[in-house]
Order: structure tokens, then sequence, then C-alpha cells
């Protein structure tokens, strides 16, 4: 019978001083987490509505941990950042003890701080109104279901909403919008 060992690969500091890597150090790992964390609450101005975020490494000889305690007007979140490979911005995450993407972290956030208008207006500012001319039909995809996305985002707002929606969206793209057919996108 063979007996095979299973552990959790994380890495820990002591296999950065192996390979004498310059980077690695407690205060690289907290620098480059925090730029991941404040890069993923930076849409939608989301770091803007939150009271605190405290950055805390629980690491120990068998992996580097870190948990990022987030603060705002309706309670608190955790996440916990696991170093899964030596590279740079490698991180496993969990947040409130589920295992979740970048993506999922930042969706939450939105849903729980940032009005709907807002999310409209967050989206809108990175849509590409010339996709339609794309070459590239990866491209020209991405901008269609973005439009649906925008559209589908508009029909959710307040009128009151829908008329400060079409504003930013005449404004950001610089065009003229009749708000009676007016529908998300042009």
């Amino acid at each position: 019978m063979k007996y095979v060992k299973t552990f959790e690969a994380y890495v820990a500091y002591s296999d950065y001083e192996k390979k004498r890597s310059k980077w690695g150090k407690p205060e690289d790992i907290r620098e480059d987490l925090e730029r991941k964390i404040m890069n993923l609450l930076e849409y939608g101005d989301i770091k803007t509505r939150l009271e605190d975020i405290e950055f805390n490494d629980q690491s120990s000889d068998s992996g580097i941990k870190w948990e990022i305690r987030i603060f705002g007007e309706k309670g608190s979140d955790t996440i916990h950042a696991y170093k899964k490979t030596t590279w740079q911005g490698e991180y496993e995450l969990y947040l409130n003890k589920k295992k979740s993407s970048e993506y999922e972290i930042q969706q939450y956030f939105l849903d729980k701080y940032v009005s709907d208008l807002d999310k409209y207006i967050a989206s809108m500012k990175s849509y590409d109104v010339h996709y339609q001319r794309s070459d590239d039909s990866r491209a020209y995809k991405r901008g269609a279901s973005h439009a649906k996305e925008l559209k589908q985002m508009y029909a959710k707002l307040s009128s009151r909403d829908q008329k400060a929606a079409a504003d930013a969206y005449a404004k950001k793209h610089n065009v003229k919008v009749d708000y009676k057919i007016f529908k998300g996108t042009l």
C-alpha cells in the first residue's frame, strides 16, 4: 500500500529566502496585497464609501496568510488572502470564509455599498461606443454584451435616476440624448 502525503501548497516567507529573492519580505507582500485590494475597491468608488481597511499578517511556517478587515456603515467584512505562488499578485482569496474570485469580491462590495445609478455610471464609463465598427469578432461580442447589460441596468433605474444616467452618458460620450428614446446606450 502506498501512502500519499497531501497538504495545502501555500508559499511561506522561507520559500523566498531559499530562492534568495530580493522580493518577498512581509512589507513587500503587504504592499502588493494593498495594491490588489485597493484596485478592486476603486471601481465604482467603493473605496470612498468605506470607513477603514485593516491589513493583518497572520502568517506561519506553513504559509503566508493575511487578513483584511473592511469596515463600512453597513458592517464589516473579512477577506483572507493566502499566497499560493511566489509570483506577485497571486493570492487565493476568501470573502467571509468563502473562496471567492476578485470579480465576486468586487461585485459583493458594489451591491453592498453602491447605488444602482452609480453602478450604471461606473459601467458606462468603460463602454465602447464604437464596438460595432470593430473588425475583431471578440471585441464586437464584448461590446454587444456590454451594451445589453447597460440597457438592463438602465431599465431597472427609477425615472429620476434614468434622467441622471442619460445626462452622465451624454456628458461622457459627448452626444446629445433625447430622454424619451434613450434606453441605456445609443
